[in-house]
């Protein structure tokens, strides 16, 4: 895991912390090679926002619909970055 996260909740009430794995970065990085995630977050660039959570969304099984149907299921879609524990 990279130690980052999406928290997604939809239009139904469902939320999901979803993990961006080295895979859903991968796939996402392909489609956007001149920016990151970090920075689609920080900037808040939204098409770049709900493409990363979409792509964690099917990756953790979640099904989406595709990406333009999918889009009118969400309620709110958060960066996360955990804190490192602290010993």
């Amino acid at each position: 895991m990279i130690g980052l996260q999406i928290d997604l909740e939809l239009a139904d009430g469902s939320k999901h912390l979803l993990d961006i794995t080295w895979g859903v970065a991968y796939r996402w990085q392909q489609s956007h090679p001149n920016t990151t995630i970090m920075k689609a977050f920080e900037e808040n660039r939204i098409d770049e926002m709900l493409d990363v959570a979409w792509e964690a969304a099917k990756t953790h099984g979640l099904n989406p619909k595709p990406m333009h149907q999918w889009v009118d299921e969400i309620r709110e879609v958060k960066f996360v970055s955990p804190k490192a524990p602290t010993t």
